[in-house]
């Protein structure tokens, strides 16, 4: 008896207070419903959804948009993202929120000179679009996409169907010859006119460079076209295909109001181009004097 009772000792000597304090003090970690830990994770996104445009590491809830070489980016972005435009061109710009030339009034930034910017925060879900209200050629839509709570993927806003207006434009009628009619034998044939043709007058038009567009002009051999540079910014009128001068002619950098003159004297078709934004092309056909 008396050996037993010191195993006993010795095997149990942890007092029921000792095993409490042994126990840990802290909770559990909390599970979800399939008793899974739960932990920070990163929000899925679907690979079939239009992918969100990056964002700033510093802030992920804004992003640059440059606006370069005379173009402004469609982005896919997250609701409450804020937006910066900057302009590297030469050229000043807008970012205005509207469908060209109309503005909406969401947002304008006023005119970028080089290097500056402008900012607007997206709050709302939708699609945006906007323009540059220099340049009214230049379009683009910022899609502001909410996050599925249940999903996880981006949910982008529908967008408004646009109208499709089509214009018919009538054939224009072709001329029919009246028949000839015969001689009778009291009428007298009219004296044949003199073959000579005569000397044709000189002919000169003007040509509008104008929202960086230059012309196509079918002209006849012998005119003279006057280029006149309505834009704010410099262009050229210079013969050749893009970005290859061929020298027939070259009118210099031609600022705002600058005018250049040439005469076309050989009949054919001269491609010509602006060398300082050589996306401005076009082409002059001269046809001979009966064309």
């Amino acid at each position: 008896a008396v050996i037993v009772g010191i195993a006993l000792v010795a095997c149990g000597s942890e007092t029921p207070s000792t095993l409490a304090s042994a126990a840990p003090t802290s909770a559990p970690e909390p599970t979800d419903v399939t008793g899974t830990a739960q932990t920070s994770t990163s929000i899925p996104v679907d690979a079939t959804s239009t992918p969100l445009a990056s964002t700033s590491s510093e802030d992920e809830s804004s992003l640059k948009s440059e606006i370069f070489d005379f173009a402004l980016e469609d982005l896919t972005i997250q609701v409450g993202t804020t937006v910066t435009w900057v302009n590297l061109d030469t050229a000043p710009h807008t970012a205005t929120a509207g469908i060209s030339p109309d503005l909406s009034g969401e947002w304008d930034s006023g005119s970028l000179g080089k290097g500056k910017e402008s900012s607007f925060t997206f709050n709302k879900v939708g699609a945006f679009p906007y323009f540059c209200t220099i340049h009214q050629f230049m379009t683009a839509t910022i899609t502001v996409v909410s996050l599925d709570s249940s999903t996880g993927t981006p949910t982008p806003a529908p967008i408004a169907a646009t109208a499709t207006v089509t214009v018919t434009i009538p054939p224009t009628p072709t001329p029919v010859p009246p028949s000839p009619t015969a001689l009778t034998a009291t009428q007298t044939p009219a004296p044949a006119e003199s073959t000579q043709t005569p000397e044709p007058e000189p002919i000169t038009i003007t040509s509008e460079i104008l929202n960086f567009a230059l012309e196509d002009l079918t002209i006849a051999v012998g005119t003279t076209v006057t280029w006149v540079n309505k834009d704010s910014v410099p262009h050229t009128a210079t013969a050749g295909v893009s970005p290859i001068v061929s020298n027939e002619w070259d009118s210099g950098t031609l600022s705002q109001g600058g005018q250049f003159s040439f005469t076309f004297n050989d009949v054919g078709s001269f491609a010509y181009f602006c060398t300082i934004h050589s996306f401005m092309k076009a082409v002059i056909t001269v046809t001979g004097p009966s064309g």
